[in-house]
């Protein structure tokens, strides 16, 4: 039982910075297309 434990928190850990970089990487998207359709408002 404690390996199972052992192996469910560790994927859970896991899957939290996984979800991190999405939320990372979708953050730097949105912010890229803000800057590329301001710097196109600003020509």
């Amino acid at each position: 039982v404690y390996g199972d434990r052992q192996f469910l928190v560790h994927r859970c850990s896991e899957d939290a910075n996984i979800h991190e970089d999405v939320i990372q990487a979708t953050k730097a998207k949105i912010r890229n297309k803000f800057k590329a359709n301001y710097v196109q408002k600003s020509i």
